[in-house]
């Protein structure tokens, strides 16, 4: 069988649809395939950082529950450094355990993580595009317990200044804070000597712990509040 020249350009943009085709469809399986294995890779990790929880909020944790908990956290982390939950549960295992140094330094990581999330959502938008990675709330609840836990830390190791900073910049992030309101005002009591100032802010826990939708409950409040009353001169305590 003879073809002329109009037939084999017409084979030929034939045999190419087809392959061009037939390189979509490939393109399509690899895609589909990828997404399903991503899938199962991010539902695994799912499973293992709740595993990992598991091991670290029973009752009367035992050290090798909190050492089996903190190695499947550290290997999330180091498999995605986006994942600021496995991140912060480490320093805080790290904090149990009295490690105080690297708990530090998980914490002041994690929240350079954030601060870089934040950056690039903030360049994402000034490029006219929708941020993909948006500040949500739980990662604002991350912020504040990790000021809150770096508070702490800086308090034992008797860094009350920079305590404070930090307690500071967790009720700058939300002033209603229990635990940040609570926090500074036994460091400002016990540790800085501004009576005043942890009056008012011991007052404040107690009015949101009295709110008919609080889950505090925390009955040394009052006596610390009596008690800080009869410590102050009697002009400070009428100015609150």
């Amino acid at each position: 069988m003879f073809f002329n020249k109009v037939h084999i350009s017409k084979i030929i943009l034939l045999l190419g649809f087809l392959f061009l085709t037939a390189c979509a469809n490939k393109q399509a399986i690899v895609e589909s395939d990828t997404s399903t294995l991503q899938a199962q890779k991010e539902q695994e990790q799912q499973e293992q950082f709740n595993y990992a929880l598991g091991l670290i909020q029973t009752e009367n944790t035992q050290e090798k529950n909190l050492l089996e908990a903190k190695d499947i956290l550290d290997a999330l982390y180091k498999s995605n450094s986006a994942y600021l939950g496995a991140l912060i549960n480490s320093a805080d295992i790290s904090l149990k355990l009295k490690r105080l140094d690297e708990a530090k330094s998980l914490y002041l990581l994690a929240i350079e993580k954030i601060e870089q999330q934040k950056a690039e959502a903030s360049d994402e938008t000034l490029k006219g595009e929708q941020a993909s990675s948006v500040i949500s709330e739980h990662v604002i609840m991350f912020t504040i317990h990790t000021y809150n836990q770096l508070g702490l830390i800086e308090r034992q190791q008797g860094q009350f200044g920079q305590a404070e900073t930090y307690y500071r910049q967790a009720l700058a992030l939300d002033s209603d804070n229990s635990v940040s309101i609570k926090n500074l005002a036994i460091l400002l009591d016990l540790y800085r000597g501004k009576l005043a100032e942890a009056l008012a802010l011991y007052e404040q826990y107690q009015k949101i712990a009295d709110g008919s939708d609080s889950q505090i409950t925390d009955p040394k409040i009052k006596d610390w509040i009596y008690d800080l009353k009869n410590r102050l001169p009697a002009e400070d305590v009428g100015n609150e």
